[in-house]
């Protein structure tokens, strides 16, 4: 194309070269009879055309309203417009030395564009290194972070403590149960929470499970059931929060131990009894006896238990089975104190150790020169002690003992059914004659304490024989 070219304005076409001759410059367009300017160069013939062949006519383009009309006068000479040069692809930047470089495949930005073009600096060994230590350590407080969640839901939630608990219990591991719940007694009152006094598997609880859990503020309800006796029974557990474990892992704990309690009845006269094998008494008792055969309390953990005056040759027992069972949310409450009691009788042998006793109470008093003894359950009465002397005492009738006359729940005895001979002299105007005579025994009682195969047999001494 010429270096300098003139275009028309209407159609843009080439008119002529900048450095044509002036007189050889194209004349201006005139005003054809229609009114519209006529171009001076013919309209080339279209492809597929004959030369010479007139083409079709060109619509006219709609005049610019705001442009002036144009007149017969000859339009102004066209400003020369300058060809554009060819446009060349822009080259990418030549890499830096020693930098990896990859060409971009991003569309290159249009001829003429204002875009800005910053360049990067390449991160260095310890920035790159710093990132990746951050970037392990992150993902590692993350990783923890999941951990320490399951494990506080699993091993360490409130749940995981109390199956621990009951599972404890259940296996009749008594001193482990104590460990993760404090009873809060003391060593004579815990007796039988010890692994002695859980006996075998058939007296545990067992099919323990934990149903419900409720948010109760900082602590939580779990409700629990477990089977017994060949029933079902549900009780609550009651758990609280207590600070961490090693500040990473929540520290549940038993807020209330799963204690229940049974009365037992057993006669004064016993000294202890046994409970599932266990010997206890008023000491180990949570409230002592305040009467002749009341039931002592004594805390446990739920199972079965059987008490037992024990095997002694003083007495035939009828053990106790008890179902020491809680439920409701209260361990407390009545409700959850289970009762039985020992029943006794006398055996032969005890009839006959304390008709001994009886015997040999009279026999020593028998030994007195008195008319009166001291403490003994006989004497006759004499209105004139000068005139009376010499008295000896023989046992006639020993009282009998029977077992009617013996109380085992209160430990006790008494007999009134015995006889004395006694001789004595008297004094009268012609000297000392003998005398003799006869008397009852008085009201005797006393009382027994058996304590296996050994009984203490105490008479009381009373003066009023009459």
């Amino acid at each position: 194309m010429p270096d300098s070219a003139r275009f028309c304005r209407q159609c843009g076409t080439a008119v002529a070269n900048a450095t044509q001759d002036p007189a050889s410059a194209v004349p201006a367009p005139t005003t054809a009879t229609t009114g519209q300017p006529t171009h001076p160069f013919p309209t080339p013939a279209a492809p597929g055309t004959a030369p010479g062949t007139a083409p079709a006519p060109i619509s006219a383009p709609a005049p610019n309203p705001m442009a002036p009309p144009l007149t017969g006068a000859a339009m102004p000479p066209v400003d020369a417009a300058p060809e554009p040069s060819p446009i060349s692809p822009m080259a990418d930047p030549a890499p830096r030395p020693n930098t990896p470089y990859t060409a971009s495949t991003a569309p290159s930005a249009p001829y003429g564009s204002s875009t800005l073009t910053v360049a990067t600096r390449p991160m260095s060994a310890t920035t790159k290194r710093n990132l990746l230590l951050g970037a392990i350590a992150a993902g590692f407080l993350i990783i923890c972070g999941i951990v320490l969640g399951i494990v506080n839901a699993t091993v360490f939630s409130e749940k995981a403590v109390a199956n621990e608990y009951l599972t404890a219990i259940a296996s009749g591991d008594y001193a482990k149960a104590n460990t993760l719940a404090n009873p809060q007694l003391d060593a004579e009152q815990s007796v039988l929470l010890t692994n002695a006094a859980a006996g075998d598997a058939n007296s545990h609880i067992s099919n323990v499970q934990i149903t419900k859990s409720q948010n109760n503020g900082a602590a939580k309800v779990l409700t629990v059931t477990y089977t017994l006796g060949g029933k079902q029974w549900e009780t609550e557990l009651k758990m609280s929060k207590q600070g961490r474990k090693a500040l990473l892992f929540m520290n549940w704990v038993v807020a209330e131990p799963l204690i229940a309690k049974i009365q037992v009845s057993y006669p004064n006269s016993l000294d202890s009894i046994t409970i599932n094998g266990v010997k206890v008494s008023d000491k180990n008792s949570l409230d002592p006896a305040d009467s002749d055969y009341s039931a002592r309390t004594f805390a446990v953990y739920p199972g079965k238990y059987t008490a037992s005056a024990g095997k002694s040759k003083y007495l035939d027992s009828k053990n106790a089975s008890i179902v020491a069972s809680i439920t409701g949310s209260n361990p407390d409450s009545s409700q959850n104190t289970v009762t039985g009691r020992i029943a006794i009788s006398p055996t032969d042998d005890l009839v006959e150790a304390i008709q001994n006793e009886v015997n040999a109470t009279i026999d020593t008093c028998a030994k007195s020169k008195d008319n009166e003894p001291a403490g003994c359950p006989f004497g006759t009465y004499m209105s004139s002690y000068d005139k009376y002397r010499n008295f000896s005492w023989t046992v006639s009738d020993y009282p009998t003992v029977t077992e009617s006359n013996i109380s085992m729940e209160e430990g006790s005895f008494a007999v009134n059914n015995g006889r004395m001979k006694y001789t004595y002299e008297s004094k009268s105007s012609s000297g000392w004659t003998p005398e003799q005579s006869s008397t009852s025994i008085g009201y005797m009682s006393g009382s027994f304490a058996i304590n296996g195969d050994s009984v203490d047999v105490t008479v009381d001494e009373d003066d009023d024989y009459y």
